[in-house]
């Protein structure tokens, strides 16, 4: 397999071109959005009926989206809204051309592949004079995991300065952006940049507000690929030389090992081997992971802290080569078989969502060829209850199991914005699996019957949807768990998650990062593994011991590899030094394979 990622020039290009256009996006979305009179408690004399609606529509998002709604007055805040209007504009012109360079953008109508010429076409024949509305408006519809089809901020029209600037942008860029496996990662990173230096330089203690901006991280592909290589490929590495095992005796080399378990669609250039004795038999570095399913199809996989998917993309490859393996799948088998059976993601960030979607759909068709693919599960645990908590309840319509399991998603998920991935659904019988599939069912009907008319209802049951959703995933347990954890120490944390943690994480408080290490744990069966990029500091300071001791003594750690302060390419000096580390859960520490590099 070939990996492709973008040279140091080109991604300054897109660095550039991304910080401007949120600049550029932000000043239509706000322009237009201050038009329709969004913020004000009034609704302005000159809008039209269906203006009049968007409005109501907006004010309900936004309210869903964590602005503020001032009783007193009837204004509603919008800040919020604005940077997802924005978001959603420049990112439907940007994905629409990712389709479009791919060769997957498709007319939803006719399913049939159209090009950017034929857009042209088909907007001369509808009486339009950008082809780019056309692209978009197949781009949304192609991707309803990425862009809400009822999504109130995709139907503000931005001025057309703004759009056509927003245009040049995006079609200025080299067609080599749209080719380059990283592009999408570093695109979220660039559209928060400016974000977090503000929230940086300005010393504030990092609440909900500020929390995905500081802590997203753009995870190097080589991190991701060590640990996934040294995790699946090892897990398969065993099973090949279980199969033969007169090759862990004969093979001269890694080299020859990694040959020798590279799948047809998939190599593990980054798998490592180690001989037991001095000319003993080969075995992977890690382990072979006994604990785990015997087969490809029953293993589940988890990055509690997605981002734009890094992880998830690189595990669907290698899983969907996995299982063509072990069931005979074609690719397009195999990859929807992958995205229904194994692949999961949580993220704090909804805006990380949209793009691990559509990074998962990139990957998918990449491997597989254009097919209509089932929903990635993949899950936003950042969103708070958009209603107060009596009107979410309302929403159950008097079914009273509905109105029991509406109250107890609304106590789970009113820290989300916090608390992300953090959140643990304890108690009671709401959280078994068929009981969340249940509220679904529910659910659907009062979002078909809201989408219009009750604006309110309809964003409160599809939060509720979605909470549903991250509260069953929040509650399985996984094969294998792989994250970049986001780092934040215990001084430059708000006081609420300050105080959360110290009553749930007393081991690993002193760090955002050792905090997730522990709450990996906790979503793991025996003989399950997590690993993880992570700040070195918690292997050797004191305050750590405690976390230490009770990793050590109750898992087995598979290996450390410490990578210091130059691991991260666009950071330079010590800001940063980090290990990449991996520990299978519930078994005791004697049993441990360490492997220091």
């Amino acid at each position: 397999m070939t990996n492709r990622y973008l040279p140091t020039a080109l991604r300054r290009t897109l660095e550039k071109t991304v910080k401007d256009a949120r600049i550029i996006a932000e000043e239509g979305a706000g322009d237009a959005i201050q038009r329709l009179g969004v913020a004000a408690g009034k609704v302005p004399s000159y809008l039209n009926d269906p203006e009049k609606e968007l409005r109501r529509r907006l004010r309900a998002h936004a309210r869903a989206l964590g602005d503020a709604f001032k009783k007193s007055d009837e204004t509603q805040e919008t800040k919020h809204l604005v940077e997802a209007a924005a978001y959603a504009h420049w990112h439907r012109m940007l994905f629409a051309r990712f389709l479009a360079e791919r060769g997957l953008l498709r007319n939803p109508e006719y399913d049939v592949p159209v090009s950017l010429e034929d857009c042209r076409e088909l907007a001369e024949a509808e009486g339009l004079t950008d082809p780019w509305v056309i692209a978009e408006r197949y781009a949304a519809s192609m991707l309803p995991a990425v862009f809400r089809i009822d999504d109130p901020v995709l139907a503000i029209e931005l001025d057309p300065v703004h759009t056509q600037k927003l245009h040049r942008l995006v079609t200025g860029l080299d067609a080599e952006v749209f080719q380059a496996e990283d592009s999408l990662g570093w695109t979220y990173q660039f559209w928060r940049a400016a974000e977090k230096d503000a929230v940086n330089k300005s010393g504030v203690k990092i609440g909900a507000d500020e929390l995905p901006a500081v802590t997203q991280l753009f995870t190097e592909p080589y991190m991701v690929r060590f640990l996934l290589h040294n995790t699946l490929g090892a897990w398969w590495a065993g099973k090949v030389l279980a199969a033969d095992p007169t090759l862990a005796q004969t093979a001269a080399d890694e080299d020859a090992l990694r040959t020798a378990c590279s799948l047809p669609d998939y190599g593990f250039d980054m798998l490592r081997f180690v001989r037991e004795g001095e000319d003993g038999p080969w075995r992977p570095a890690a382990g072979t992971f006994p604990g785990w399913p015997k087969e490809a199809k029953v293993i589940t996989m988890l990055d509690p802290c997605c981002g734009s998917g890094h992880f998830l993309t690189e595990a669907l490859a290698i899983l969907a080569a996995l299982r063509q393996a072990e069931e005979h799948l074609s690719p397009p088998e195999a990859v929807a078989a992958v995205l229904r059976d194994n692949l999961h993601g949580l993220e704090i960030d909804g805006r990380c969502v949209q793009i691990a979607a559509f990074a998962v759909a990139l990957t998918a068709w990449r491997i597989g060829k254009w097919q209509s693919l089932p929903l990635p599960q993949i899950a936003w645990v950042g969103a708070p209850p958009p209603l107060p908590k009596r009107e979410f309840i309302a929403l159950a319509d008097g079914k009273p199991e509905l109105e029991y399991a509406l109250a107890a998603l609304h106590d789970l998920f009113a820290r989300a914005p916090f608390l992300g991935s953090l959140i643990e659904p304890s108690g009671g019988d709401l959280f078994e699996s068929e009981k969340l599939k249940k509220i679904e069912i529910f659910l659907n009907p009062i979002i078909e019957r809201a989408r219009r008319a009750e604006p309110e209802i309809s964003e409160g049951a599809f939060s509720a949807r979605g909470m549903a959703d991250a509260a069953l995933m929040l509650r399985r347990s996984y094969t294998l768990q792989a994250t970049n954890v986001p780092f934040l120490g215990r001084n430059n944390q708000h006081p609420k998650i300050v105080d959360y943690l110290s009553r749930r994480y007393e081991l690993s408080k002193a760090d955002l990062a050792t905090v997730m290490i522990q709450r990996m744990i906790r979503m793991s069966a025996k003989g399950s593994t997590v690993c993880l990029v992570t700040p070195q500091n918690w292997l050797y300071l004191k305050r750590f011991e405690g976390l230490r001791r009770n990793i050590i003594e109750n898992n087995c750690l598979d290996f450390v590899g410490a990578l210091g302060s130059g691991a991260f390419e666009t950071i330079s000096g010590a800001v940063v030094n980090v290990a990449l580390v991996s520990a299978t859960t519930n078994r005791k520490g004697k049993d441990s394979r360490l492997q220091t590099h």
